[in-house]
């Protein structure tokens, strides 16, 4: 946690460097991987308000996001860049800060991790400019430290799109106070979850809001240690994440604990650290609940 706070404190420093202020917009089109987190914070702490945008939106969809926030900047994997080249006239967007998910992985695993990564396409060259960096570089070269921006719980903190199930995406404007007050109530119910001891499995997308609420910020709420999974579509993956790290918490919808109970090698797995599980994004069968 406090590498984590110097980490967003440089990352808000170097916004407010590339001219970013408070109600600025900035989006975010990442996976679940640690930059996002750098990048959430640092973008709350500059006193701009995040963008959350799905990283599957082809060039269309993320045309209207981008336009209808009036996002100045975006952070995205490098695979995703040529998604916005073809909509960049068409919209706000002055700066772009490109990282991958071998960024903060050791050798020999980063190399692995690229290479699957290029072959899926998530990962490409870029050519870096005065309006292209390095999220790693941009960090690296910024103050330490950010200049404080006044910000009132009333004030603005995300634009979070729906669906669009009904028409066009619209933004929910959040407030900092609706975040909080969103922990506060889930912290109620959790009652047998312990501060500063907890292994938190944060595999649904952090850009959607259950995800970011109750993976991302209730587990940083509760001092948990997170562990982000990039795809949670990968049930074996999930299960054998759950197993090796004994994970106490596991966050989830219905899709994914009915394809949890139903993988064929569910019993080859250890579960047994799990203390509590939430679910949410639809109503779980009781069946399935009493199987979880």
């Amino acid at each position: 946690y406090a590498d984590l706070v110097k980490a967003s404190d440089r990352f808000a420093a170097a916004l407010q460097g590339l001219g970013i202020g408070k109600g600025d917009r900035v989006a975010i089109m990442l996976p679940n991987i640690p930059q996002f987190v750098v990048a959430y914070y640092g973008i709350l702490k500059a006193g701009a308000i995040l963008v959350n945008v799905n990283p599957t939106y082809t060039s269309y969809e993320l045309k209207h996001s981008l336009h209808d926030s009036g996002a100045r900047a975006i952070v995205m994997l490098s695979g995703l860049v040529g998604r916005l080249a073809p909509i960049r006239d068409e919209v706000a967007i002055e700066q772009v800060i490109v990282c991958d998910i071998g960024d903060t992985i050791g050798i020999p695993f980063k190399w692995l991790v690229e290479k699957q990564m290029r072959t899926t396409g998530m990962m490409k060259n870029v050519e870096y400019g005065s309006t292209v960096h390095h999220f790693d570089a941009l960090q690296r070269n910024a103050p330490a430290t950010y200049t404080p921006v006044t910000i009132t719980p009333d004030d603005v903190a995300l634009f979070q799109y729906t669906g669009g199930t009904t028409g066009v995406a619209k933004a929910a404007m959040l407030t900092h106070r609706n975040l909080v007050a969103n922990c506060m109530q889930m912290d109620a119910w959790f009652t047998r979850v312990k501060f500063g001891a907890e292994k938190w499995l944060l595999a649904l997308p952090a850009f959607h809001v259950y995800g970011m609420s109750a993976g991302l910020l209730l587990g940083v709420r509760f001092g948990a240690e997170i562990i982000m999974l990039p795809d949670p579509r990968n049930t074996s993956h999930v299960l054998e994440v759950i197993a090796r790290q004994k994970v106490s918490i596991y966050i989830g919808v219905p899709a994914m604990y009915i394809a949890l109970i139903n993988h064929p090698r569910i019993k080859e797995f250890d579960l047994s650290s799990i203390e509590a599980c939430f679910s949410g994004g639809a109503s779980l069968p009781v069946e399935g609940a009493q199987q979880v």
